[in-house]
């Protein structure tokens, strides 16, 4: 569940801007089939039902482009990820700085993560087509031990379903 305190639509034919908060713009050019997403030190526990789990402040701009069946992503941003409660592990404080490149049907994915309790590099890539394939490599310490490990995960993302 999403809650929403302030929104504005800005729709006009080549192009619709929504706004959340006073924190977050969506630019959406339906035409080219190409969304823009501008966070400015968005909080999600703002609009988040369960802030138990996940918590982060957001901050960047991400460009979200169909080519052929795939979507791609450019951008550049941060994320200081407050809470994050997994079923085997809670980790808080975390900041994310990544750097997102299109390439053909996939995006290139460089992130550093810097916390308390870890600090390293993830390297890879996002292959978007019906599902969000993140595959890549985490190097660094994770809770003082030295840690290589191949990350390769699957996310359903329905939200763009139907603007993409």
């Amino acid at each position: 569940y999403v809650y929403i305190k302030n929104l504005k639509i800005d729709n006009k034919i080549f192009k619709q801007n929504i706004f959340f908060n006073k924190n977050l713009e969506i630019s959406y050019k339906p035409f080219n089939k190409n969304l823009s997403i501008r966070f400015n030190k968005f909080d999600t526990s703002k609009v988040l039902k369960n802030k138990e789990k996940i918590s982060a402040k957001l901050t960047g701009d991400l460009r979200i482009n169909k080519k052929n069946n795939y979507k791609t992503i450019n951008g550049k941003g941060s994320i200081i990820l407050k809470k994050l409660n997994l079923k085997f592990i809670s980790v808080n404080n975390i900041r994310i700085k990544y750097d997102i490149k299109e390439d053909k049907n996939f995006s290139k994915v460089e992130a550093d993560l810097k916390g308390l309790n870890i600090n390293g590099k993830f390297t890879g890539k996002i292959v978007w087509k019906d599902k969000i394939h993140l595959k890549g490599n985490f190097s660094g310490r994770f809770f003082n031990q030295k840690v290589e490990r191949d990350i390769n995960e699957e996310f359903n993302f329905n939200f763009l379903d139907g603007i993409l």
